[in-house]
C-alpha cells in the first residue's frame, strides 16, 4: 500500500486507533473480566449484555465513562441464532420478535448502539435459499435499528474457510441496501501467508466493517504481534476506519486471557507512540 505514503499520515491513524478486549467471544466470565478489560490502552470492550447487566451500577457506570466503544456482543445465545435461517418460518418470526425486544432493551438500558448476530454468515450465504431467509429477517429487524440508532454487525471469518467469498459478502450487504447491517470481521492471523494482503483477502470488506477481532489459539503459543496487526491498519487507514481492534485469545478456563490482553496492550502503546 505504496499510496499511504503520500496521503495518510499513519501516525494519526495509530494515535486515533481504538483497541480492547472480546469478552464476549472469549466467553469471558465475570470474575476474568477486570483483568483482561481494564488494560492501560484499551478504550473498547465488546461484552454480552447479560453478563453487563449482573454488574454493579456504579461499574457499570464506570466502564461507560472509561470505554469510549461498547459493543453489545450477540443478542442470542448461539444455540438459538447459529441454525435460525434453517428453521421453520414460526420459530424465525419468534427469533425477529425477540431481537427486536432485546435490542430496544440494550439501548434504553445501556445506551448499546451495536450488537451482533453470531451466524455462520459465509455458510449461509453460499446457499441460495438461506440468504434469502437472512435477507428477509434483516429488512424485518431493520426498523427497529433504524428507530433505535442501532447497527448489527454480521460476522465473517477471515481466511475464509469455505462458504462464500469476502466479495460475494460485500455483495450481499450492497443488494440488501440496509446502512444499519454491516460486519465484525474475524482474522485468524495465524491462518495467513507471512507476506499476505488484506486488499487481497478481505476485498472491499473494509467498507463494511465496524469491528474488527484478531482471534487465535493462545494454549498453542500463538501470539498477536505487530506483523499481523499493521498490514490491517494500513488497510482500514484508506478509509479512516480507526476500530475497535479486539483481542480473542482462545485459552482452556481462561488461563492466558489476562497475560494476552496485557501484551495486546503493549502492543497497542507502541503502535500509538510510533512515528511513519
Amino acid at each position: 500500500m505504496s499510496e499511504l505514503r503520500n496521503i495518510i499520515d499513519m501516525h494519526r491513524c495509530y494515535a486515533k486507533a481504538c483497541f480492547g478486549f472480546a469478552a464476549a467471544k472469549t466467553n469471558l466470565p465475570a470474575s476474568r473480566l477486570a483483568d483482561a478489560a481494564e488494560c492501560r490502552n484499551f478504550d473498547a470492550l465488546e461484552i454480552q449484555h447479560e453478563l453487563f447487566d449482573t454488574l454493579p451500577e456504579h461499574r457499570q457506570a464506570e466502564w461507560k465513562k472509561r470505554f469510549r466503544v461498547i459493543h453489545a456482543g450477540s443478542l442470542t445465545d448461539r444455540s438459538l441464532s447459529y441454525n435460525i435461517t434453517a428453521a421453520p418460518e414460526k420459530i424465525r418470526a419468534g427469533f425477529v420478535e425477540e431481537s427486536a425486544i432485546l435490542l430496544k432493551s440494550i439501548a434504553a438500558k445501556h445506551g448499546f448502539r451495536i450488537a451482533a448476530l453470531d451466524l455462520p454468515t459465509g455458510a449461509i450465504l453460499a446457499d441460495p435459499e438461506q440468504r434469502e431467509i437472512l435477507r428477509s429477517i434483516l429488512k424485518k429487524l431493520h426498523p427497529v435499528l433504524l428507530k433505535n440508532g442501532q447497527t448489527l454487525l454480521l460476522p465473517f471469518r477471515l481466511p475464509v474457510a469455505g462458504g462464500c467469498s469476502a466479495a460475494e459478502f460485500a455483495a450481499f450487504l450492497r443488494e440488501t441496501m440496509i446502512p444499519s447491517i454491516r460486519t465484525h470481521l474475524e482474522i485468524h492471523p495465524h491462518e495467513l501467508k507471512k507476506d499476505f494482503s488484506p486488499r487481497e483477502i478481505a476485498q472491499n470488506l473494509r467498507f463494511e466493517t465496524r469491528a474488527v477481532t484478531f482471534c487465535y489459539d493462545a494454549d498453542s503459543g500463538n501470539r498477536l504481534l505487530r506483523q499481523h496487526l499493521v498490514p490491517w491498519l494500513k488497510y482500514f487507514a484508506l478509509n479512516a476506519f480507526y476500530g475497535p481492534y479486539f483481542v480473542c485469545p482462545f485459552s482452556l478456563e481462561h488461563r492466558l486471557s489476562a497475560p494476552e490482553a496485557e501484551s495486546f496492550s503493549r502492543l497497542a502503546e507502541e503502535l500509538k507512540h510510533k512515528q511513519e
